[in-house]
């Protein structure tokens, strides 16, 4: 539990997360705490999409190379089952009531922020989408997407 609210706090961190501070006795602005992003190499590639599903909800399009998919990156995704591991951790979990047995809790679910690079008639976008995987969208999946390892 504590695992999954680490990352969901991490994943809304904007990054290169600047403070602007003005000192009092000139007026002037001054940026303090900047750190440069380091940039991820791609580990993964959209091979698909499927209409009106998460991954097309968040703006994933097919040919989009993955760097990030929230606390995955090419370092640590294990031929994409750490992937699978975040999507999993962020669907958010039912809870049966054991004092109202047909009454379900469910926890919200949860955004991904996936950072990926898009490659339009040779210029690279960068892209920062948010993704909430569902099973409740009408298709297979919680994405509605394939992604295939680099």
């Amino acid at each position: 539990m504590i695992e999954k609210h680490l990352h969901e706090h991490f994943a809304n961190l904007t990054d290169n997360e600047e403070t602007a501070v003005v000192a009092e006795d000139r007026g002037l602005s001054t940026l303090v705490d900047s750190v440069p992003e380091t940039v991820d190499q791609p580990f993964a590639k959209v091979n698909s999409v499927v209409e009106n599903s998460p991954a097309e909800t968040a703006g994933l399009k097919p040919g989009d190379l993955i760097r990030n998919f929230g606390y995955v990156d090419h370092a640590n995704h294990d031929n994409l089952r750490k992937v699978a591991e975040c999507v999993q951790g962020n669907e958010g979990v039912r809870i049966l009531c054991a004092s109202r047995p047909k009454a379900k809790l469910t926890w919200p679910q949860q955004n991904i922020l996936v950072k990926a690079l898009r490659i339009n008639g040779g210029q690279t976008q960068e892209l920062r989408l948010m993704l909430v995987p569902r099973r409740d969208w009408g298709g297979r999946g919680l994405l509605g997407c394939h992604i295939l390892p680099l």
